[in-house]
């Protein structure tokens, strides 16, 4: 089955697919501020994200203290562990690469 979007609700955005959903709540500036997932409607996880400014900086846990991603613009730290981005000459994400330049996909 095919996920099909139901609409934009109160700055919240929904996804469905059969028996799972996504529901994406955004903040007065238009930013993605929750992710809620469901299954067969009980929540299973729940991410919350902290900007700086036009920049989105961290993914933090459903208590939105502990943090589980950090967002940098050449890469990411997720669970401690550095990532990094290469680009293309238009400046789009073209791989991910660990910090033993290992590569962990291509885009």
């Amino acid at each position: 089955m095919q996920p099909y979007f139901k609409g934009r609700i109160k700055k919240q955005f929904v996804m469905v697919c059969a028996t799972l959903r996504s529901e994406f709540a955004y903040d007065g500036l238009g930013r993605r501020a929750q992710i809620v997932e469901k299954s067969n409607g009980t929540v299973t996880g729940t991410s919350k994200f902290v900007w700086c400014g036009k920049q989105l900086c961290e993914e933090r846990d459903s208590t939105g203290t502990n943090v589980s991603k950090r967002f940098f613009a050449e890469g990411e730290q997720i669970g401690g562990a550095n990532y990094f981005f290469t680009r293309d000459h238009l400046g789009s994400i073209r791989e991910m690469m660990d910090t033993g330049r290992r590569s962990l996909g291509q885009g």
